[in-house]
């Protein structure tokens, strides 16, 4: 089977970014004396402080079976009364959702009504029964519509496709997790053997230490200084040493085939395949070809902690800031470099409590050919308990300090057994593996058809109970030319 480049490359860039974290965690052990006599050596121990602040950030939320209820809510003020005085207020506006699970019988569904004031607009409800996923709206038709996620490659035969060789039978979901874990065994294996080659590239004298006195979330500190300065040579030098490495290493060729055949199980990647991939992207690494540029990256350390990590150029920096006690930690990323002309990510903020965890993310956009500056914030919140989660998102975007838009989203979600959920069957549900083409053609045109009537009537429906106050006794204009199956 012809493999996809971008995604082995993608596998490849996974492995390098392993064995250098890899690293990084085993120096403290490579380091083993009390007393550090070098500046490489200080370095590298207090760079293997990330590993024990990088396990605070939880994995992903799995949330297990139960049911889920949200909100979402908007907003927006302005001081331009163009912008203030709308005809029809965002912040009528409203969705409301629920979330029913049940792995059991490996089920799940959901159902959404966009709301103004109190009045429902529209419901769309959707329904998994194991591989089959379906659509139904009650105001446009009489069933769901659903997709079975098997027989691929004939579902796209007989709809007119004539090269199916790479569609698969089932898409199946994947886990990426495994990419990034490896196991003790592999990560001694790492560390012993690519260590020595970073050691080596970087020589000693491009390593030096010092003191700052620097602000860490309003708190003054006096630390010590380890930094290392190197150029973009320096570091394709490094990365092409290690890459030559690679090559002939059958151990890591074969953790790389492993993590690729997660994301492509019929893979039939072999070690050779592997090595030339390796020597096409060697070829590829120009040092005469690339713009030559210092970069220096320094640790700051407090009473012995590492406190920020500063990733700097000509252009600017780029800062990581350590926060943690026994009950709470923090990290706070700070980018004073330019990521484009028009925007730039300016502060990521993320906290990991006992029972909460939460990210703070800001992004600035200059938009120059509008003469606006605008600042997007995104604020999410999770707390845990015992037998529920609650998760809030506030999105707030600032126009030049003039215009003020908010979009809330607050979800509770409460873990029990046993959730009842539809079965789709032919009596509910029509399947479009089962359509012609001709008949599928036809099918949609309908609901294509309905939902323009329906956005009428709902736009009419809005217009009705603004102008008549809190939903005074409006029925609403519900058709009844709903497509049937």
């Amino acid at each position: 089977m012809k493999k996809d480049n971008s995604k082995l490359i993608l596998v490849i860039g996974i492995i390098v970014a392993l064995i250098v974290i890899t690293i990084g965690v085993g120096i403290i052990l490579y380091f083993c004396t009390d007393i550090f006599k070098t500046e490489q050596q200080m370095f590298y121990k207090y760079l293997a402080q990330t590993e024990n602040i990088l396990q605070f950030i939880p994995e992903k939320n799995e949330q297990g079976d139960g049911i889920t209820k949200g909100t979402v809510t908007m907003d927006l003020t302005s001081t331009d009364q163009e912008v203030a005085n709308q005809t029809i207020p965002p912040r009528n506006f409203s969705l409301e959702y629920t979330v029913n699970r049940n792995s059991t019988e490996d089920k799940s569904s959901m159902q959404a009504t966009l709301k103004y004031v109190d009045t429902d607009l529209f419901t769309l409800k959707y329904l998994r029964n194991q591989d089959t996923y379906a659509l139904k709206s009650d105001e446009v038709i009489n069933k769901y519509i659903g997709f079975e996620n098997n027989d691929l490659k004939a579902f796209a035969a007989r709809f007119g496709i004539a090269d199916t060789s790479n569609i698969p039978d089932k898409i199946d979901p994947v886990d990426y997790k495994p990419i990034f874990q490896l196991t003790d065994e592999q990560k001694q294996y790492l560390k012993d053997t690519y260590f020595p080659i970073i050691a080596e590239s970087i020589s000693e004298e491009l390593y030096s230490k010092g003191e700052e006195n620097i602000t860490v979330e309003d708190t003054q500190m006096s630390t010590k200084t380890y930094s290392v300065n190197l150029t973009t040579t320096q570091i394709i030098n490094t990365i092409i040493n290690m890459l030559e490495k690679a090559k002939e290493d059958n151990t890591l060729l074969q953790i790389i085939i492993d993590k690729y055949s997660i994301i492509d199980p019929e893979s039939e990647l072999t070690t050779e395949q592997l090595q030339e991939d390796i020597q096409d992207m060697l070829d590829d690494m120009n040092v005469e070809d690339i713009e030559e540029e210092s970069i220096k990256i320094t640790l700051y350390v407090n009473e012995k902690k590492l406190v920020r990590i500063d990733f700097s150029n000509d252009e600017g920096n780029i800062y990581v800031d350590f926060i943690g006690n026994a009950e709470s930690n923090k990290i706070i990323i700070v980018n004073n470099l330019p990521l484009s002309e028009d925007n730039n990510i300016t502060r990521i903020e993320i906290l990991n409590e006992k029972y909460l965890y939460s990210v703070d993310t800001v992004v600035t956009i200059n938009a120059n050919n509008a003469g606006k500056e605008i600042t997007l914030s995104i604020q999410t919140t999770t707390e845990t308990e015992q037998d529920s989660i609650n998760k809030t998102v506030i999105f707030n975007v600032n126009i030049d300090d003039t215009t003020y838009f908010t979009l809330n989203v607050n979800e509770n979600t409460v873990f029990q057994e046993d959730v009842e959920i539809e079965t789709l069957n032919d009596a509910n549900c029509a399947k479009i593996n089962n359509f012609t083409p001709e008949y599928a053609q036809q099918i949609f045109t309908g609901i294509g058809n309905r939902l323009q009537q329906l956005l009428q009537e709902k736009i009419l429906l809005v217009m009705q109970t603004e102008m008549q106050g809190q939903q005074a006794g409006i029925s609403g204009t519900n058709g009844t030319t709903n497509e049937n199956l």
